[in-house]
């Protein structure tokens, strides 16, 4: 369960009310609005947060394109063993492959690395990757297990092809504000998971009627809900 929150006492009982309830884990975000800029604010922040939680384990959400924190993952690693006892491992989403590809090995894979860039999926495979958490994986996850398979048989062309197939459906998305979409998908192939909350704006009928039609053009409905 995600618990990060702006303010790091509601964060704190979010991380309480999640072990109450039986969550597996947690992860956050830290605060951003004041900005975080060395490794020692940045895991004095996420101790306090992680400490509502002291039998769950605790998961940095690190996505620098929204919340502004660049550090140095690896020198937040070396600190946070010590600091963070319930810490095992980090949700990277950024394009830095290569930051993603240290943090795989530091400690001899000590620490749980997962990748969050569906469209990137492939390089992250690349370099060692091995699991990840997305948006898209809700609704088009065969294409990603097609993808995970011919990538362990070294088909490298058929790992493209899926790769391109995932940009695109995410491109169409985009067009239309890619969180309002995805919702909208959701509610095309299963069942509907409610509106966006603001200040998001949930798609129009139209515009749900269009991007439906548009996911068919590139077929979709095929290659991305079942196993092909």
């Amino acid at each position: 369960i995600h618990i990060g929150h702006e303010s790091t006492r509601q964060a704190r009982d979010l991380a309480a009310h999640a072990q109450a309830i039986g969550a597996d884990a947690i992860a956050a975000v830290p605060p951003t609005y004041f900005g975080i800029d060395a490794e020692d604010a940045l895991i004095d922040s996420l101790s306090q947060i992680a400490a509502g939680a002291s039998q769950l384990p605790f998961f940095y959400y690190h996505v620098p394109r929204f919340t502004g924190v660049e550090l140095d993952l690896l020198a937040f690693l070396d600190k946070a063993e010590e600091r963070l006892p319930t810490f095992v491992g980090v949700k990277f989403t950024s394009t830095a492959v290569h930051e993603f590809q240290s943090l795989l090995r530091c400690k001899e894979g000590q620490y749980i690395i997962l990748y969050g860039l569906d469209e990137m999926h492939s390089s992250a495979l690349s370099v060692g990757g091995y699991g990840a958490i997305g948006a898209t994986y809700n609704f088009a996850a065969p294409l990603y297990h097609k993808m995970r398979e011919a990538h362990k048989r070294g088909d490298v062309d058929v790992v493209a092809r899926c790769q391109a197939l995932s940009v695109e459906m995410i491109r169409l998305c985009k067009r239309r504000r890619a969180i309002p979409a995805f919702k909208a998908i959701m509610g095309m192939v299963g069942p509907e998971c409610g509106p966006t909350r603001p200040p998001l704006q949930a798609l129009q009928p139209q515009e749900v009627v269009a991007l439906r039609k548009e996911l068919d053009e590139i077929g979709f409905f095929q290659w991305a809900r079942k196993s092909i």
